[in-house]
């Protein structure tokens, strides 16, 4: 059911001045007690914003400039211009840029119990299409070259590149496994090779230890089951091998004779 009653009075618990942002308020003084200037104009502005439920409105059309806020609630313009600062400081209102000037709080401290909830969250709903639509205005206000300069910079974030991923250690082992020939045990392999490469031997090092590999199996006509499992391999670091590529009588070696052949066995790193 709607609630379409208007509510002239505050409801204040009894710890109100109790709440952080009051105590803070009370605490900015120099001498001349504007912490309690501060409060009493801040329940005054309340007061005022009770008929249009927490915005500040002259007959509810007009903002409330710091002159008249310094008119209803007797203090001087200064005194008033410097609450409102503080007020925003502790997050106690929101300004627009138009002036309007909402009480942030309000609907807590108006209305029936059975309603509160409702209200709250009414007002907090208003409050944000209101800051959308000020946001909206402030960016049209702006010249058309400070606009075009903002969507340039966007279309630029826009579009540029992804920095290129960072190969891992675990993408550099996959490169060397694919080129392996006897693809067994490769938790172990990859272990060793991780142990290895902390020691500072490099990928092109174990990459061209498995192309010499990979020619001596051809070259000797290798048995499968004569063939070091990859886990094996890498343990045992026959990258320092040194492979007889001298040919058998059955097989002879002219397919690794050239460069061509040999880049047919490797990968970049």
């Amino acid at each position: 059911m709607a609630d379409n009653k208007k509510y002239y009075y505050l409801k204040l618990k009894d710890n109100f001045f109790e709440s952080d942002e009051l105590k803070m308020l009370q605490s900015f003084s120099s001498g001349k007690n504007e912490g309690y200037i501060y409060s009493d104009i801040l329940l005054k502005m309340y007061l005022k914003s009770l008929q249009n439920e927490g915005e500040l409105l002259f007959r509810g059309v007009i903002p409330y400039s710091p002159e008249m806020l310094a008119t209803v609630t007797n203090h001087s313009v200064s005194e008033v211009k410097d609450a409102i600062e503080k007020f925003k400081s502790l997050g106690l209102i929101t300004v627009l840029e138009n002036g309007t000037v909402f009480m942030n709080d309000i609907q807590l401290f108006i209305g029936k119990s059975s309603t509160e909830a409702d209200r709250i969250k009414a007002y907090r709903n208003k409050l944000n299409n209101v800051k959308k639509i000020d946001d909206v205005q402030m960016y049209n206000k702006r010249t058309p070259e400070i606009r075009d300069k903002s969507l340039e910079i966007r279309d630029k974030r826009k579009d540029k590149p992804s920095p290129p991923k960072k190969t891992t250690l675990s993408d550099n082992f996959d490169k060397l496994w694919s080129l392996y020939p006897k693809k067994e045990r490769k938790k172990d392999a990859f272990n060793a090779y991780k142990r290895v490469i902390k020691k500072g031997v490099t990928n092109k090092q174990i990459q061209d230890g498995i192309v010499a590999y990979k020619k001596y199996i051809e070259v000797k006509d290798t048995e499968k089951k004569f063939i070091a499992q990859g886990g094996t391999w890498f343990n045992q670091e026959r990258w320092n091998d040194e492979y007889d590529l001298t040919p058998d009588q059955k097989k002879r070696y002219n397919k690794f004779a050239g460069e061509k052949d040999r880049n047919s066995y490797e990968v970049p790193f």
